[in-house]
């Protein structure tokens, strides 16, 4: 892979034969939902989300630290307003907010996001600080979101299928969750709200996609509602540049 390589750590630059391949993996990914008679809705966004839309989803609550802020260091005591989106699914809980559907929905998007994850144990070639992610986000009832994981479950495994890479799907829980959440992980485990897809990456077991069940964690904060009755969501990430590398480093 000699159109690749690192400025930094997390900092992954690529050519176009890398590109064509994180893009025919995203195609995949659509063809795929189709073939599974997923009716989906594509939507696109600004890699800015608000701090306000942020806190209300709970993520800086649940001690996580890896958010990169937006500021103009010119300014002394700036006011923060904007990050750079960690979690591609925010934008659909913000632009949605107080609307109620006539129907259940899916919606994807292709976004870029943004982590830096300081740890230094987490550091390695594909834990980046910017990567892309075919995200789908789902609401409706509470069995038919089950009903939607499962479909995407299946066509993350018939994409894998047709990649010709072997893969697993393992119960997981949100690895950058800070340690006073402990709770918090294992009411994930009790109520199987998260999978992930498992691939191998040099025989390192990396994580390429998450298939998430959110109750009411957002339907509720952000008042978005199907036909009045009670709405669940959940949703599924893809991680486009984990894929690819996983895939090329067999062709290599």
């Amino acid at each position: 892979m000699n159109d690749m390589g690192y400025k930094s750590p997390g900092e992954l630059y690529y050519g176009s034969d890398v590109g064509t391949v994180i893009s025919a993996i995203d195609d995949l990914i659509i063809e795929k939902m189709k073939e599974k008679s997923i009716d989906f809705t594509q939507e696109y966004f600004p890699i800015l989300l608000r701090k306000e839309t942020l806190s209300k989803t709970g993520y800086l609550k649940r001690g996580n630290k890896d958010c990169i802020y937006v500021y103009n260091p010119d300014i002394k005591n700036p006011n923060i307003e904007y990050v750079l989106t960690p979690s591609a699914c925010f934008h659909i809980y913000e632009k949605y907010e107080h609307f109620n559907f006539d129907k259940e929905k899916v919606f994807t998007l292709k976004q870029h996001v943004f982590r830096d994850e300081i740890n230094d144990e987490w550091r390695d070639e594909i834990r980046l600080r910017d990567y892309q992610i075919r995200e789908i986000v789902f609401f409706g009832s509470k069995s038919y979101v089950e009903i939607i994981r499962t479909k995407l479950i299946d066509v993350a495994e018939s994409v894998m299928e047709e990649l010709n890479i072997p893969y697993s799907i393992k119960l997981s829980t949100d690895s950058f969750v800070h340690p006073i959440m402990k709770r918090y992980q294992q009411v994930q485990i009790e109520k199987k709200s998260k999978y992930e897809l498992i691939i191998k990456y040099f025989g390192k077991e990396v994580a390429v996609a998450s298939f998430n069940l959110h109750d009411r964690a957002f339907t509720g904060p952000f008042d978005i509602n199907v036909n009045q009755i009670k709405t669940y969501s959940g949703c599924v990430g893809f991680g486009l540049e984990r894929i690819a590398l996983c895939y090329l480093k067999e062709r290599v």
